[in-house]
């Protein structure tokens, strides 16, 4: 079992670089997508096999999968908007106001924060983590 605490975007991006970091977030976060739209199948498949002819606990059992794929869909949704809205943040902030060239290295700065530094002209800024996926 991992027992270490959970690595923060900005120690990520510090780790992987920008590009890498944030292609494995949009990837992370079809991912999600695509885990919603399978739940969301199994929720119309649930409500198409549900029926009191089975039986009330057969009843019982095809609602009860329903309600869980219900939420797995609702978790995975969430997910999805919040690694997307996040990828989407330090995207729009990832071009250089001087040369206006896409992409940046991390300078040192506190942990919770993102100093960016372009590979082309040396100009740094900061990166803004808002939102909710700030630590997620």
């Amino acid at each position: 079992m991992n027992t270490a605490p959970a690595e923060s975007v900005p120690e990520r991006i510090r780790r992987l670089g920008f590009r890498r970091w944030h292609e494995r977030t949009l990837i992370v976060a079809h991912g999600w997508l695509v885990g919603c739209f399978v739940a969301m199948i199994f929720v119309a498949t649930g409500f198409e096999l549900l029926s009191l002819g089975d039986g009330l606990p057969e009843f019982l059992f095809d609602a009860l999968l329903i309600a869980a794929a219900a939420t797995l869909g609702w978790q995975a949704w969430r997910r999805y908007r919040v690694s997307m809205a996040l990828a989407a943040s330090v995207s729009e902030q990832a071009a250089c106001a001087r040369c206006l060239r896409y992409g940046f290295r991390v300078a040192d700065a506190p942990s919770d924060r993102l100093r960016a530094v372009c590979p082309r002209c040396g100009a740094q800024w900061w990166i803004e983590l808002a939102g909710p996926g700030r630590d997620g």
